[in-house]
Order: structure tokens, then C-alpha cells, then sequence
């Protein structure tokens, strides 16, 4: 059976590395990726787990990037 991981991508120019795809490929996960930044947040409940990609916006940039600071 197939787990399915939700992603959350801050920019996008920072996208999921081939090193993340390439293993969850060969474990079999799927990934959805969320583009944060437009993106509705959807519930990760229904999820196996979730991934938080970095980025180069700073938690310092709550007014700049709002969408960081919704959980």
C-alpha cells in the first residue's frame, strides 16, 4: 500500500529537490505539493505525513508571507 505525504512548498522557485522525488518514487509515496503562497491549505489529517520544504523567506516576514504562520 502507497502512503501519501503533503508538501508544502513556500516559493516557487523551491520546488521538491530530485533527491526527495527520487526516494518517495522508489518507497512508493506520493506526494502533494501545496503551493503555499497560493494555494488553499488543505487538512493534513488525511495524510501519512507531512513535508515542510525550506525556504528563503525568514519567520521575521510574518506581514510579507502570512500564509507561514497559519497553524
Amino acid at each position: 500500500m502507497s502512503k501519501r505525504f503533503l508538501v508544502f512548498q513556500h516559493m516557487p522557485w523551491e520546488g521538491p529537490g530530485q533527491h526527495l522525488i527520487r526516494s518517495a518514487r522508489k518507497q512508493r509515496v506520493w506526494l502533494d505539493i501545496v503551493e503555499a503562497w497560493h494555494q488553499p491549505i488543505p487538512n493534513a489529517k488525511p495524510y501519512d505525513g507531512v513535508i515542510v520544504l525550506g525556504g528563503s523567506p525568514n519567520v521575521g516576514q510574518e506581514k510579507e508571507y502570512p500564509y507561514f504562520f497559519i497553524f
